[in-house]
């Protein structure tokens, strides 16, 4: 449990700075953004550390216990997946989805689940609920 606390203070303070960033300076966070996916090897440096990350977490984490736990779990799955998909997928096919994921209505959702999920984590992990 006490990783748990630990690693939800870590992520949930994380998501919630990324989600003020996605409203605070977003046009930067897209140009950002667009300009990784036009360097292959900004692209594999990001698959590279969003690897590590993501097989850190799965090996030295995995609690399905609770709802934090759970959460915590699911993001080392997709941190690795991320990771995956940024070193395998080719380079045209990343353009596209990049290009999808850049729209407004995208970045705004991905900010808003980034608040919720880190204000509940950072909650979690500082007792607050």
């Amino acid at each position: 449990m006490e990783t748990t606390m630990i690693l939800s203070r870590i992520f949930g303070v994380y998501l919630i700075i990324a989600g003020v960033m996605v409203f605070t300076n977003r046009k930067a966070l897209m140009l950002g953004v667009l300009s990784m996916f036009k360097e292959r090897f900004a692209q594999l440096l990001a698959a590279m550390m969003s690897l590590l990350v993501g097989l850190a977490l799965i090996n030295f984490y995995q609690d399905w216990s609770s709802l934090a736990s759970s959460v915590l779990s699911v993001i080392g799955w997709l941190i690795f997946l991320k990771g995956l998909l940024y070193a395998f997928l080719p380079e045209v096919r990343l353009a596209k989805i990049t290009k999808l994921f850049t729209e407004r209505r995208w970045y705004t959702m991905d900010g808003v689940l980034a608040l919720v999920v880190g204000i509940y984590l950072a909650g979690y992990g500082y007792n607050l609920w």
